[in-house]
C-alpha cells in the first residue's frame, strides 16, 4: 500500500497475498493494476513522519479473505476505517467509526486488522504507543460469510482495553498472527523502547474469547550484534 498525497492507493495483485487467511504458500504475485481505496486519507506532522497508514511496522493493513480484500486506515478527519470490496475490482465499501478520534500525530500509533478463518471475526487494534489497548472485534462470521454481512460499524462490537476480561493493557506494535489451524493470535510490546518485552495472547474461536497471554522474549539481558551491545 502506498500514500500518495493523502490519498491510499493499493496496488491489487491476484492473488493478493499480504496477508491470507487461507493459505500459508510462498506468495507469487503479479500486478494488475492499482486501486483507490479512499482519497482523503491521513497523514501527520509528528516526530516519527507523516506515514501513519501504510508504515514498514504496520501489520497488517491488508488482508484478503476468500472473495474479498480489507484495508485498515484512518481518513482525513481522523477516524479508524475498515474498506472492503470483492475481488477482483469491486467498488470499495468503508465503515467509518464515528465513536473514536485518533488525535495524535505520533506515526507510531497505527491501525492494524487480524481476521479469524475458525469463526470469520475481523479484529481491530489502533492508536497505541505505551498506552492503553483499543480493540474492536466483529460477530461470527463477517468474514467468511461476507455477503450476509450489513456492512457498517453495527457489525462490531465496544471498544475495550484488554483482551483477557479483568486484564487491561498498555501496548505498542500490535500485530495479529494466523495460525496454520486457522486460529488466530495477538503479539504487542509491553514497556517501552529499549525496554520492553514481547507477549503473546491466543483467540479461542469457539468462546470467542482471548486466552493464554505469555510473555515470549525478555527485556532482561544484553543483546550483541556487529554494531554493538545493549
Amino acid at each position: 500500500m502506498t500514500i500518495v498525497n493523502a490519498k491510499i492507493l493499493l496496488g491489487y495483485i491476484l492473488p493478493l497475498l499480504f496477508a491470507s487467511c487461507s493459505t500459508w504458500e510462498t506468495p507469487r504475485m503479479t500486478k494488475t493494476g492499482d486501486s483507490l481505496v479512499d482519497a482523503q486519507a491521513l497523514t501527520v506532522k509528528g516526530d516519527f513522519g507523516r506515514s501513519i497508514n501504510g508504515t514498514a511496522f504496520q501489520q497488517d493493513a491488508v488482508i484478503t479473505c476468500g472473495q474479498y480484500q480489507y484495508v485498515c486506515y484512518y481518513d482525513a478527519q481522523r477516524r479508524v476505517c475498515l474498506a472492503r470490496r470483492r475481488l477482483p475490482a469491486g467498488g470499495w465499501e468503508v465503515i467509518r467509526f464515528a465513536d473514536y478520534e485518533f488525535k495524535s500525530d505520533d506515526a507510531h500509533n497505527v491501525v492494524c486488522m487480524g481476521i479469524c478463518p475458525q469463526d470469520g471475526t475481523i479484529h481491530l487494534a489502533f492508536d497505541h504507543h505505551v498506552g492503553p489497548l483499543h480493540y474492536r472485534v466483529s460477530r461470527k462470521g463477517a468474514a467468511t460469510k461476507p455477503e450476509t454481512a450489513a456492512w457498517d460499524a453495527t457489525l462490531f462490537g465496544p471498544i475495550t482495553s484488554e483482551l483477557e476480561k479483568g486484564r487491561p493493557i498498555k501496548i505498542t506494535y500490535p500485530r495479529f498472527w494466523q495460525t496454520p489451524e486457522g486460529g488466530l493470535q495477538f503479539c504487542y510490546r509491553q514497556g517501552t523502547c529499549g525496554d520492553g518485552d514481547r507477549v503473546l495472547v491466543d483467540y479461542d474461536a469457539a468462546a470467542g474469547a482471548w486466552t493464554g497471554t505469555r510473555q515470549i522474549d525478555s527485556r532482561q539481558g544484553k543483546f550483541a550484534d556487529t554494531m554493538g551491545e545493549s
